[in-house]
């Protein structure tokens, strides 16, 4: 192992054996950013949620898109984007050799057409970005695969639902957080195979219980009690469920109920020789974060089917392998420091690029092979070229490095990297972050406006109604599926905006940091993202196994 010191934040960190080989194997150095910072940089390039009205700046067609309307890089509308139209080698540029290759890289960067959102495949669902074959959905994130979701933020194989945070194979949840193969689920937390039921955490294959932890395969459970069919039906009829302030007292109750339970050291199915948190089907991963299918990678995050990977984030769907600090990629093989690219192989420095090889440098485009900065090229000419440009970029202490975050199309609120590191607006602009600010038009007759307690007492009138956040005081509005799926399951109009519900399912889960602190029962050293001053009971898998009923 070895020492260094973080460029940024001045800090010390460990660079390991198996990350030193790694970077050897692919000819990159030492990194100058310590893990947290090299986190912080991949997603300060992806904006998730963010989205805004403009024009397409070929078709003068009004479009959604990630980039607002003064950034000065034109916006392409989805369909001709893709489309004949126009070629990204029509904007090569020549490299200078006098100049660094992140300054150049900026330039053709800012003339070079985007894509207004990364949404392939989709049906009647606009609002959607970094989504792939969704039908129905309406301002869901990082989803695949699925039909009729609202409010959901990362889902694959789910329909009839809303208000969900890492959603899987499942159907008719609200409020759901870290669920899989769920059915009819409200206000439930890393729970696998269940259904009927609310306020639940941590457990496994349940139906008909309420307010449970920790349990396995039970069935008719009140608050960890067990109760006849009978006797929880009539208890459950006498709580007024559909009522938005009874429910947010049990929520409230839920919490603190919760801690009082053992908590498991991390979250993880499946899983041999492992570091980290929300780890499912995967071995030799090691300060990781929400992986799935994984084998040999490091320091790596959302990621899915992901082999012998280092400093990647947001990666999968379709295998990668070989890939060193990227985000926002998909089937990709042998590439380093890309964003938002697909299926490529052989491909560097790159964004925004799609179904291509042997690309460095390159933005915009699709289906193209030897190309630099844009520029086609011969092979023999790609090849002696790329290997000059390389050893230009040790001299200057750019190769390995991942695109400054100072380049990026968005500011620094606008993206995942708010998510993982939140700041403040001075506090961004001081470390050098771009930043924009809210634009919020409150319209004054919407203040009297009451949202009822019930769905009952509320009928298709609140469609034309905008209503205020309770917390934040941002503009909503309740759209007609929406009202629907209320509707359908009994539930009452939110008083909430979309984004501070979804703030509120995020901070359920701990930070992304690991902690060394013992298991409070057989005092076992253990990896965990509780901090040790917490006053939670954390045990390590045996134990806590051990306790699981």
């Amino acid at each position: 192992m070895n020492e260094a010191i973080c460029s940024i934040s001045g800090e010390k960190f460990i660079i390991t054996d198996a990350e030193k080989k790694f970077r050897t194997n692919i000819g990159v150095g030492d990194p100058i950013l310590s893990p947290a910072e090299r986190q912080r940089r991949r997603p300060s390039w992806r904006n998730e949620r963010i989205l805004y009205k403009r024009k397409c700046d070929a078709t003068d067609k009004s479009i959604v898109s990630i980039y607002h309307e003064d950034q000065p890089f034109p916006v392409y509308d989805q369909h001709y984007w893709w489309g004949d139209e126009w070629d990204g080698r029509d904007y090569g540029i020549n490299f200078d050799f006098g100049r660094p290759f992140f300054e150049q890289f900026a330039e053709l960067f800012q003339k070079v057409p985007r894509l207004s959102i990364i949404n392939k495949q989709g049906q009647n669902s606009d609002y959607c970005n970094y989504s792939q074959k969704n039908k129905n959905c309406y301002l869901t994130f990082g989803a695949h695969f699925n039909e009729d979701l609202l409010y959901v933020h990362y889902a694959s194989r789910s329909n009839t639902s809303a208000d969900c945070y890492w959603l899987h194979n499942s159907e008719l949840c609200y409020e759901c957080v870290d669920c899989t193969n769920g059915y009819n689920l409200r206000y439930a937390q890393n729970c696998h195979g269940c259904s009927d039921s609310w306020f639940m955490k941590n457990c496994r294959g349940c139906k008909h219980c309420f307010g449970c932890v920790n349990l396995q395969q039970k069935e008719y459970y009140f608050l960890n009690q067990k109760y006849s069919k009978e006797e929880y039906e009539r208890k459950i009829a006498e709580l007024g469920l559909n009522s938005r302030k009874t429910i947010e007292a049990y929520r409230s109750h839920f919490l603190k109920f919760t801690s009082e339970f053992p908590h498991r050291f991390m979250e993880g199915v499946q899983n041999e020789s492992v570091t980290g948190d929300y780890i499912k089907h995967s071995q030799n991963c090691f300060e990781c974060y929400e992986m799935h299918t994984c084998e040999d990678c490091i320091h790596s995050y959302v990621c899915d089917e992901n082999y012998n990977c280092l400093d990647v984030s947001h990666m999968g769907f379709d295998r990668c392998e070989l890939c060193y600090e990227m985000i926002g990629c998909s089937g990709n093989f042998d590439c380093k420091c890309c964003e938002s690219c697909w299926h490529t192989s052989n491909t560097d420095y790159c964004s925004m690029c799609f179904h291509s090889e042997h690309l460095f440098g390159c933005t915009g485009l699709r289906q193209k092979k030897y190309c630099i900065f844009n520029k086609q090229y011969t092979e023999a000419e790609y090849h002696e070229l790329r290997a000059k440009i390389i050893a230009h970029m040790k001299e200057t202490g750019e190769w390995g490095e991942f695109f400054p975050t100072k380049y990026s199309p968005f500011a620094y609120n606008e993206t995942v990297a708010t998510r993982y590191f939140p700041l403040e607006k001075q506090e961004a602009l001081d470390k050098g972050f771009q930043w924009r600010d809210e634009t919020t038009k409150n319209e004054p007759q919407t203040k009297s406006y009451k949202i009822p307690d019930t769905i009952s007492n509320t009928d298709d009138s609140i469609l034309s109604e905008t209503l205020v956040c309770a917390v934040s005081g941002k503009d909503y509005r309740i759209i007609p599926t929406e009202l629907k799926f209320y509707q359908k399951m009994d539930l009452p109009i939110p008083h909430l905006c979309p984004d501070e519900r979804n703030n509120r399912r995020e901070i359920l889960r701990n930070p992304q940091v690991l902690y060394d602190r013992e298991c409070n029962s057989c005092k076992e050293k253990i990896r965990t993202t509780y901090h040790p001053d917490r006053i939670e009971k954390v045990l390590c898998e045996k134990c806590y196994q051990g306790v699981v009923t």
